[in-house]
């Protein structure tokens, strides 16, 4: 063990001074390997005690724990104000999608309140040419801004890209029409292109009468409570699972026409969670293992990461 002493003139060199382990050497004639391990005991002996003051901080340990949780490659956490959180939260992530664009030519999107203000908080991107594809048909009537086909437009306009439109409805009244549907050369291909995409941006659907869908007017009273009976705490990208992240197959899902998670061939999946979003369908969406990046609010990261150790703590 180095002596006290010199362990201090070594710190204060290296730190103080600004010297290269290099230069710490010549100058006491020592051996750089030597210079490494005393900087490394005045480190473990609390002589040098380093601090990081990051003006994120709560915001990166919250991303740092959502990204060992749940296998994440990204997680981008925002802190949001009491006055206008929805419009800064959309404002953060199309900050954060913007060099997206540059690298992946072909994105797919899904409908959604969310994602439609996300598209039209994007600012000037300059012509990246990208295309952008629909992973979903019509939902309802109702909400027409949110449709996947409006997003898929906006986003194009933005970026100076191309666009896809699913001339279709999301749901059908039984699976022989969607079979039929779906046989259509133009329906047909546009689902390809969505399954070949290269990233997918997407938001969580609850399963209860906030939901997007049940409010576009695509399901009905009885829908939810079928879903709600087997236990299906959310969907995602025409997908529904349980709040274990286990994909379930109720009979609305033979009847949905776009593009399942299980269907994306190479696609990351980028999912978006406002405040607003159901905590429960978010937490089971991130258990599925299909979502890559995330972006979400401060309050909604500390709510989930809160559930599921909830969850941990009652099968332990």
């Amino acid at each position: 063990m180095s002596d006290t002493r010199d362990l201090v003139k070594v710190s204060r060199l290296f730190y103080l001074k600004s010297l290269s382990q290099k230069e710490i050497s010549a100058k006491l004639g020592i051996s750089r390997p030597q210079v490494c391990r005393m900087l490394r005991e005045a480190r473990e002996q609390g002589i040098v005690k380093i601090t990081i003051s990051a003006p994120g901080g709560s915001e990166d340990f919250l991303s740092e724990r959502l990204e060992s949780a749940f296998g994440l490659r990204n997680a981008f956490v925002y802190k949001t104000p009491e006055v206008g959180a929805d419009k800064s939260f959309y404002e953060q992530s199309a900050r954060d999608l913007k060099p997206a664009f540059r690298k992946y030519p072909r994105i797919a999107v899904m409908s959604g309140r969310t994602l439609s203000g996300i598209s039209r908080s994007l600012s000037d991107t300059g012509k990246t040419g990208n295309s952008f594809v629909p992973l979903a048909g019509v939902s309802g009537s109702r909400g027409q801004e949110f449709q996947a086909n409006e997003i898929a437009r906006e986003m194009a306009v933005r970026t100076g890209g191309a666009y896809a439109t699913l001339n279709t409805p999301l749901l059908v009244q039984n699976p022989e029409l969607r079979t039929l549907l779906c046989q259509d050369p133009m329906i047909r291909d546009i689902l390809e292109e969505g399954k070949n995409a290269d990233l997918v941006l997407a938001g969580v659907g609850s399963v209860d009468e906030n939901s997007g869908s049940f409010r576009s007017g695509a399901y009905l009273k009885e829908d939810i409570k079928v879903l709600k009976d087997m236990g299906i705490a959310g969907s995602m990208c025409c997908s529904f699972f349980d709040r274990n992240g286990q994909f379930m197959e109720p009979e609305i899902s033979r009847r949905l026409i776009g593009v399942r998670l299980t269907e994306l061939r190479k696609a990351l999946v980028w999912v978006f969670a406002g405040d607003y979003a159901d905590t429960q369908a978010l937490l089971g969406a991130l258990k599925t293992g299909r979502v890559a990046i995330l972006s979400v609010t401060c309050a909604k990261a500390q709510a989930v990461l809160d559930l599921l150790e909830d969850a941990v703590q009652l099968t332990s």
